[in-house]
């Protein structure tokens, strides 16, 4: 192909990180440092409780000046006339795309091609103009972390730029909420350009490992308060159970597996990311956190599908979520004690 910004560029593919912008920028700056540690490690939890059961992040720093701190040149716009020539021209003068698509023209997602809109980010690797060929960095279906290279036409990406600006004011548009300290003047980015510059690479960001451990034990009290919000979660939920209609009830219980899914997904990205600096792979607490938010998951979703509300079952999840809470409590005592004793080495 005529444009490309660099032949090593390797997808990242660990695991699923807040949504389909920050997957994006995992794979470039993976690609130029060597790690991704300055982007996964920029951010603490809190989980928060009203009708349903969540995780809260908190992100410390805007993606744009976390590049700019390491030296990479980026630039991103809520809007630009004419993309075409933009991705042109970002591509000739070495800079990687990562553009706003609406899923429903990018046609090699079959999940979503000519069925629903969504809005969605996609990396542009190379493109052949002439032939109305790219390449591009994507997932194969939502919320997979398996990033690889596709063949797209350039004129889906032309159409599906379009189709985000359209929509993009539409809140249900969205599977994912971006970050306030992302977006621009309120608004997701339609386009980031990002310096494919050459810096040497690094295994590990010991300056992101410092500050995320600085980050936890700053607010630690506040992530160890919040874990009592899964406790409490347990009373409204079968209180809420009980109260509703049947119709609502499953409706209610579909808003508390998409809640679950969330919180299983972060917990992932938190077995990882702990994994990458303290020898805590394959923690039991962990594990079986995982296990428990998988298995509540489980019940509700055969519940849904059969169209029948057991309350040994609501009963059931309401124990392993009083579970999950003790177990939280350990994990993360865990994870402190690692912290204090791995700070005293960097």
């Amino acid at each position: 192909m005529s444009d490309s910004f660099c032949s090593d560029i390797v997808p990242f593919d660990k695991v699923w990180f807040k949504d389909c912008f920050h997957m994006a920028f995992l794979t470039i700056t993976n690609s130029i440092l060597g790690n991704a540690d300055c982007i996964l490690m920029n951010q603490f939890p809190v989980y928060e409780c009203d009708s349903f059961l969540r995780v809260h992040v908190n992100h410390i720093n805007p993606v744009s000046s976390i590049l700019s701190s390491r030296g990479i040149s980026n630039i991103s716009f809520k809007k630009v006339e004419d993309i075409n020539t933009v991705i042109q021209n970002s591509l000739h003068n070495g800079f990687i795309p990562i553009v706003a698509v609406d899923l429903y023209d990018l046609s090699v997602r079959k999940d979503t091609y000519r069925k629903v809109h969504k809005g969605h980010s996609v990396i542009i690797h190379e493109c052949d103009f002439d032939k109305d060929l790219c390449q591009i960095i994507e997932q194969p279906f939502m919320f997979s972390y398996k990033y690889r290279f596709y063949f797209e036409s350039i004129s889906c990406i032309l159409n599906g730029y379009d189709d985000f600006i359209k929509y993009s004011n539409n809140d249900k548009f969205f599977i994912s909420t971006i970050p306030d300290i992302c977006c621009i003047n309120g608004s997701v980015p339609s386009i980031c350009l990002i310096a494919a510059e050459k810096k040497s690479k690094q295994i590990r960001d010991i300056q992101s490992i410092k500050q995320f451990i600085e980050i936890w034990e700053k607010n630690w009290d506040t992530i160890m308060d919040s874990i009592l919000q899964i406790d409490s979660f347990c009373n409204i939920f079968v209180k809420t159970v009980n109260e509703l209609k049947e119709r609502e009830c499953f409706i209610y219980l579909q808003d508390v597996v998409i809640a679950l899914n969330d919180i299983i997904l972060y917990k992932r990205y938190e077995e990882y990311i702990f994994g990458l600096y303290m020898d805590i792979h394959n923690s039991q607490e962990s594990n079986n956190i995982i296990f428990y938010y998988t298995m509540i998951r489980a019940m509700l979703s055969k519940m849904i599908i059969r169209k029948r509300i057991d309350n040994n079952h609501i009963f059931e999840c309401a124990r392993m979520l009083r579970i999950i809470c003790e177990y939280e409590k350990k994990y993360y005592n865990c994870v402190l004690d690692k912290n204090t004793s791995i700070s005293k080495t960097l």
